[in-house]
């Protein structure tokens, strides 16, 4: 099996308690049956003992995947997590003791159709991962190797994801995929554009699909010619001045934060919405319609994306990287998944451009904004209900087309 991941993978390692947030919190942690049936047996201090068997709880509704969890403290920090921000667990008994979601993370392992290929990606749901990526200006690169199934990370051939020989994207995936990653390193454009870009190449894919798959390989070789890209851009770029946009941006926030704040009011993920809100004084309240009026100070929107794009001017390579990272861990299997990985990659983007300022504060450093663009990450990759539920609504407005999505982007 041939494996593709890239260049950034190997340099990963926890920095334990150097680390800018910590993943030892908020997270939900299960264990399968094998995982706590072999903690309970396992030979260790009292005080370990004592702590996992706290900490351990059964499902009682639970199955073999999903048959304990780790019941976390009031600060939602993991009882194994000690007072020097390091794992008891591991200190004691080393890192092939951790549960396969913490010895794993922030690793991902993807599988392409039965055993033809297999993708590794770190995802940026991890600071340090983000850390990483902002110290390659040259842009990530892909090796490919010869996968001999003793990769320590999986346990079991246990895979994040599979894409199945049935999908209608598996005989085109890796011409998809590196359109994807042509458009998105292609410094002939702006972050904005390639975005623009992208969006028509996603949307052209995704009818191709239903009608004339053959086209798609030709279709990726044409987004490398040059003047046709830039008559796209310019087509696709919306010609409204930009307090409309801010409107358009303001709105989409204010949706996903009225969503996140109903469906899971008390979640770290909120409190994260909440930060972007806070910082341009947005607020909402319902009216005589059933549904919502919202406000927002313009200026202060205009502030923060004030100092993303000084951040885009000077080291555009970032958010590359970032996005880049993003696409390339996302293996859809049909059009209609195609079109909503692509447009939570604007939404990404837009929240970047908009809410990164949210996080950062005055004399910022580099840690700074690791953790800032981490936190949006965060939003649109750990809000799975909250985000369904915004982008439901987006498709039945009609919000969810590139038209919208230029307004976003641009």
């Amino acid at each position: 099996m041939q494996t593709l991941k890239f260049n950034v993978y190997d340099e990963f390692a926890c920095t334990g308690p150097e680390c800018g947030d910590s993943c030892c919190k908020h997270w939900r942690i299960f264990l399968t049956k094998r995982e706590y049936l072999d903690y309970k047996k396992l030979d260790c201090s009292p005080e370990l003992r004592a702590v996992m068997d706290s900490a351990f709880k059964r499902i009682k509704s639970g199955n073999d995947d999903h048959y304990a969890k780790v019941d976390l403290r009031e600060d939602g920090t993991c009882p194994l997590l000690g007072e020097d921000r390091l794992c008891m667990l591991q200190k004691e008994k080393g890192e092939t003791a951790l549960t396969i979601v913490c010895r794993g993370f922030p690793r991902n392992w993807i599988r392409i159709g039965n055993a033809d290929a297999a993708v590794f990606i770190l995802l940026p749901t991890c600071c340090h991962v983000v850390e990483l990526l902002m110290r390659h200006p040259e842009g990530l690169s892909l090796i490919e190797e010869e996968y001999d199934g003793k990769n320590k990370w999986i346990s079991k051939n246990q895979w994040n994801g599979v894409l199945s020989p049935e999908s209608p994207t598996y005989p085109h995936i890796w011409s998809i995929k590196t359109a994807q990653l042509d458009i998105l390193q292609n410094r002939d454009f702006s972050i904005s554009e390639r975005l623009l870009i992208l969006g028509y190449y996603t949307q052209k894919v995704c009818g191709y699909l239903e009608s004339s798959p053959e086209k798609i390989a030709q279709l990726g070789k044409m987004m490398l010619d040059k003047e046709l890209c830039e008559k796209l851009a310019q087509s696709l770029k919306p010609y409204q001045p930009e307090s409309q946009l801010i409107v358009r941006s303001a709105e989409t926030l204010f949706k996903l934060t009225e969503v996140e704040n109903r469906v899971a009011p008390d979640s770290h993920i909120t409190e994260l919405v909440n930060a972007m809100a806070d910082s341009v004084e947005l607020t909402y309240e319902p009216n005589a319609e059933g549904k919502f009026d919202y406000h927002f100070n313009p200026e202060k929107y205009a502030e923060n994306l004030a100092i993303y794009r000084r951040i885009e001017e000077q080291r555009p390579y970032i958010t590359e990287n970032l996005l880049v990272s993003l696409a390339f861990g996302r293996f859809s299997g049909s059009g209609e998944e195609l079109w909503a990985d692509y447009f939570s990659l604007a939404l990404t983007y837009s929240f970047l451009k908009t809410g990164a300022a949210a996080f950062l504060s005055e004399g910022w450093g580099d840690k700074e904004l690791a953790i800032a663009m981490n936190n949006i990450v965060k939003v649109l990759i750990n809000t799975s209900t909250a985000k369904d539920l915004t982008m439901r609504d987006f498709a039945e407005r009609g919000m969810n087309s590139l038209s919208h999505v230029a307004f976003l982007v641009s």
